[in-house]
């Protein structure tokens, strides 16, 4: 019964709702990726990579996770908040009803988090001894 309304075909995205979910989506992967490669880059070893990205990990899904607790038309305060974002604005998607305000604050936040990392990471690559692990 729970996917009885997607079985049935009665679930329908727009044009609009797939790519807000694009233009939200792509920002966070890019924020995922650039924290995770300059934390795996400044450790050590293997070990000290996993127990630095488990927390990164857990609080990433705890972000995605807390959407399951939001309503669909959450303030707008909450497009600031990294991973969560992304998660109402696909809420959104699937109720049918795209907040272009939303979407955009959403999109905004994520790709400044998303610039700061990559510009991070890229920081960190300059640095010799990281490089080198000296």
């Amino acid at each position: 019964p729970m996917f009885a309304v997607a079985a049935s075909g009665g679930l329908k995205l727009s044009a609009g709702a797939i790519a807000a979910l694009f233009f939200v989506q792509m920002p966070v992967a890019l924020l995922g990726a650039g924290l995770l490669l300059t934390i795996s880059t400044i450790s050590r070893n293997q070990k000290e990579a996993q127990a630095s990205l488990m927390p990164v990990m857990l609080l990433g899904t705890i972000g995605s996770m807390l959407t399951m607790l939001l309503k669909t038309e959450s303030p707008l305060w909450w497009a600031l908040v990294p991973v969560t974002n992304a998660g109402l604005v696909l809420k959104q998607a699937l109720a049918g009803m795209i907040d272009p305000t939303f979407v955009a604050v959403a999109f905004g936040s994520s790709l400044l988090y998303a610039t700061v990392a990559i510009f991070y990471a890229r920081s960190v690559f300059e640095k010799e001894n990281v490089l080198l692990k000296a």
